[in-house]
């Protein structure tokens, strides 16, 4: 990608960062959050910055920045994915985020079906139950007062 990062002062409202968020905005992929991590790491003898972004609806770009600025790897969700047009942002952005909307729902589905296997503890099972007939018995009290009213009210009207 042709836009260059500040490697040497990293922050989230990096006009690089912006750029690319609007680029992603507009392929259908908003972006919610932004960071640009300040400790540096190395792979293969290289020296890179790890730049963020989360989507609206959770999913993650990373963008490993070098020394220079340029991004030489993306990420979507934790996965290395190839960029075709890398020589041109706005199309690398469009790439991107053409991705992002290919893949949300199958993200969705495992984010759900990371959540479906939680358990709820017997406790709170326990007091959910009592709630529910603590609730109804209330209820069913009410409606018995109300009708009682209703007979009153019947009761003093003139006929």
């Amino acid at each position: 990608m042709n836009l260059l990062f500040k490697y040497q002062s990293p922050k989230p409202s990096d006009p690089a960062i912006k750029a690319i968020s609007k680029a992603l905005g507009q392929a259908g992929a908003p972006v919610a959050a932004a960071t640009f991590d300040s400790a540096t790491q190395r792979r293969a003898g290289v020296e890179y910055r790890t730049v963020c972004l989360v989507m609206q609806d959770g999913q993650r770009v990373e963008l490993l920045v070098k020394p220079t600025g340029d991004a030489f790897e993306v990420r979507i969700n934790g996965s290395r994915i190839p960029v075709f047009n890398a020589h041109d942002s706005d199309a690398a952005a469009k790439e991107i985020g053409a991705r992002l909307v290919a893949g949300r729902a199958r993200f969705v589905k495992k984010q759900l079906a990371d959540t479906a296997g939680v358990v709820v503890p017997p406790a709170s099972r326990t007091a959910r139950t009592n709630l529910i007939v603590s609730l109804t018995s209330r209820r069913d009290e009410l409606k018995d007062l109300v009708s009682q009213k209703e007979a009153r009210l019947e009761s003093l009207r003139p006929a």
